[in-house]
Protein backbone atom coordinates (compact mmCIF):
# COMPACT_ATOMS: atom_id res chain seq x y z
CA UNK A 1 0.00 0.00 0.00
CA UNK A 2 1.27 3.75 -0.48
CA UNK A 3 0.06 6.64 0.17
CA UNK A 4 0.54 10.03 -1.59
CA UNK A 5 0.19 13.17 -0.83
CA UNK A 6 -0.22 15.99 -3.30
CA UNK A 7 1.02 19.26 -1.31
CA UNK A 8 -0.42 22.82 -2.99
CA UNK A 9 -3.24 20.78 -5.97
CA UNK A 10 -6.62 21.98 -6.10
CA UNK A 11 -9.68 19.61 -6.82
CA UNK A 12 -8.47 18.62 -9.60
CA UNK A 13 -7.15 14.81 -11.00
CA UNK A 14 -3.39 14.86 -10.82
CA UNK A 15 -2.08 14.84 -13.90
CA UNK A 16 -5.54 15.08 -15.33
CA UNK A 17 -6.72 18.12 -17.34
CA UNK A 18 -6.99 21.81 -15.84
CA UNK A 19 -10.97 21.62 -16.39
CA UNK A 20 -11.38 24.69 -15.12
CA UNK A 21 -9.60 28.19 -14.07
CA UNK A 22 -7.14 27.57 -10.90
CA UNK A 23 -9.22 30.40 -9.30
CA UNK A 24 -12.24 28.26 -9.34
CA UNK A 25 -11.07 24.32 -8.63
CA UNK A 26 -7.21 25.21 -7.71
CA UNK A 27 -4.17 24.03 -9.50
CA UNK A 28 -3.88 20.54 -10.88
CA UNK A 29 -0.67 18.72 -9.90
CA UNK A 30 1.44 17.75 -12.29
CA UNK A 31 4.11 15.54 -10.01
CA UNK A 32 2.87 12.12 -10.84
CA UNK A 33 -0.61 10.58 -13.10
CA UNK A 34 -3.13 9.74 -11.11
CA UNK A 35 -4.52 7.15 -13.63
CA UNK A 36 -1.34 5.81 -14.52
CA UNK A 37 -1.03 4.95 -10.71
CA UNK A 38 -4.73 3.27 -10.52
CA UNK A 39 -4.28 1.23 -13.53
CA UNK A 40 -0.77 0.18 -12.25
CA UNK A 41 -2.42 -1.08 -9.13
CA UNK A 42 -5.27 -2.82 -10.69
CA UNK A 43 -2.64 -4.07 -12.97
CA UNK A 44 -0.71 -5.96 -10.49
CA UNK A 45 -3.68 -7.05 -8.49
CA UNK A 46 -5.36 -10.52 -8.38
CA UNK A 47 -8.94 -9.86 -7.18
CA UNK A 48 -9.95 -14.03 -8.15
CA UNK A 49 -6.74 -15.44 -5.92
CA UNK A 50 -8.11 -16.44 -2.54
CA UNK A 51 -11.31 -17.21 -0.09
CA UNK A 52 -13.34 -14.97 -1.98
CA UNK A 53 -13.95 -17.43 -4.31
CA UNK A 54 -13.20 -20.35 -2.55
CA UNK A 55 -9.53 -21.35 -3.73
CA UNK A 56 -6.91 -21.41 -2.31
CA UNK A 57 -3.85 -19.19 -2.45
CA UNK A 58 -0.98 -20.81 -5.27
Amino acid sequence: MRLYTVTGGGHTWPGGLQYLPESVVGKTSRDFDAGQVVADFFRGADFFRGSARGTSPR
